[in-house]
């Protein structure tokens, strides 16, 4: 695929997600190329007074763009419950199963997802692979990146710190962190390695994608159920309230039951 053809790819499915965004929603923004074709596409039609909306970064680099484009900008702190979450990934295999993170936002990326009642992934057809392989990168705090390696290389990836461009030494994350670049030739089975990654690493920031093609489903029901609890909180959105929808929906109950307590 030449430059041209993939450029004009992203863009497609960058634009494609930016027309899911509806007035008044408050989104939350990836890092990365093809999110950045569906923030200049959000930009356009804000301008235009089609929709009026307010994003959440996942980066620093998400932040300085949105503010170049006229995107309004708030905080998780502000708006905990997000109505969507735009993002890109690395490789997807045909169970949707994915590889992100190796733009090093990885971790703010994880916890604006949660945030969202729906997360939208966009990605042009290069990054669609028969099977999941290569880096898998994993966020780690500097204290703990030789234990951390040690431990990857015993579950069979080839772990390195990430080295940084224009600059010497690592890679330093917008959290203060290193990136772990662990290769691993082949991921027969996506869930086991990130079962086995998270459970021996604790939540450094993993981020393979969901667990397979049953928890998938799973995990998109229950994604579904917060959306229709949150929207019965409508205006409402105290933390303890959301906790109780959340727990509903892992029981995969209706989400109506979490306002009863």
């Amino acid at each position: 695929m030449s430059t041209l053809p993939a450029e004009r790819a992203k863009r497609d499915a960058g634009y494609h997600a930016a027309g899911m965004v509806e007035d008044g929603m408050v989104i939350g923004l990836g890092t990365g190329s093809t999110t950045y074709h569906a923030m200049v596409r959000l930009a356009e039609r804000f301008a235009e007074k089609e929709i009026s909306i307010t994003g959440v970064p996942t980066s620093h680099q998400t932040a300085i763009r949105a503010r170049e484009l006229g995107i309004p900008l708030t905080s998780l702190d502000d708006h905990p419950c997000l109505d969507l979450a735009i993002d890109g990934a690395d490789q997807a295999d045909p169970l949707l199963r994915l590889v992100k993170g190796r733009g090093a936002a990885l971790t703010r990326e994880k916890v604006v997802a949660c945030a969202a009642g729906r997360l939208v992934i966009v990605a042009d057809p290069g990054k669609l692979v028969q099977a999941l392989s290569g880096i898998v990168p994993v966020e780690v705090i500097p204290f703990a990146a030789v234990p951390v390696m040690h431990a990857l290389a015993d579950m069979g990836g080839a772990p390195r710190i990430r080295e940084g461009k224009a600059k010497d030494g690592p890679v330093i994350t917008d959290n203060g962190n290193y990136i772990l670049d662990c290769r691993f030739e082949e991921i027969p089975d996506p869930a086991h390695l990130e079962d086995a990654l998270l459970r021996e690493l604790g939540e450094f920031g993993c981020d393979l994608g969901v667990k397979g093609h049953h928890e998938a489903r799973r995990l998109l029901r229950t994604v579904e159920r917060r959306r229709e609890g949150r929207e019965l909180l409508r205006a409402l959105c105290h933390p303890e309230a959301l906790r109780r929808v959340d727990d509903v929906a892992e029981r995969d109950e209706d989400p109506a039951s979490a306002l009863a307590h």
